[in-house]
């Protein structure tokens, strides 16, 4: 299975153990992300480098390809910014499973609010649950547990 991992960069230095947490889980299942950009943000992070040097449309282009490639769609919101508010709306409008987490009561209006709970879940995290809820998200929307009938005219 293919996951589109969306998360802010402001402060990837504080947040980098529960990234690298989420994608051990995504391995450890099996699965592989759409697109691998945490390690090399973390690089750009903390080598001084500034973000407003990047190649914004580029990003922005990586980022809606790897979100159609997606079959689900993982989002840490602990640190909500528009960016990442934008990726999830798009993978929902896309239809894709949709996990929003957060920790530590950083939202308690979330933006996925009103969103379509079939598509959208929305769990605060702690240290000692990240693993288990991640793992459940994948093991719900496994391809082979889905109904993919269609009808062809």
């Amino acid at each position: 299975m293919k996951i589109h991992f969306a998360a802010s960069k402001q402060n990837i230095k504080v947040n980098i153990e529960y990234y690298r947490r989420i994608i051990k889980v995504i391995h450890d299942h099996g699965d592989s992300l759409t697109q691998d950009w945490v390690e090399p943000s973390y690089k750009l992070s903390v080598s001084g480098r500034k973000y407003s040097e990047l190649d914004w449309r580029q990003i922005y282009r990586d980022n809606m390809e790897a979100l159609a490639r997606a079959d689900v769609v993982i989002v840490d919101n602990t640190d909500s910014n528009f960016a990442v508010g934008y990726m999830t709306a798009v993978g929902v409008q896309y239809k894709k499973p949709t996990l929003v987490l957060y920790r530590d009561n950083a939202i308690e209006g979330t933006m996925a609010s009103g969103m379509d709970e079939s598509i959208v879940k929305t769990l605060e995290y702690t240290d000692d649950n990240l693993e288990k809820i991640v793992k459940s998200f994948l093991d719900e929307n496994q391809i082979e547990t889905k109904d993919m009938r269609f009808n062809f005219f």
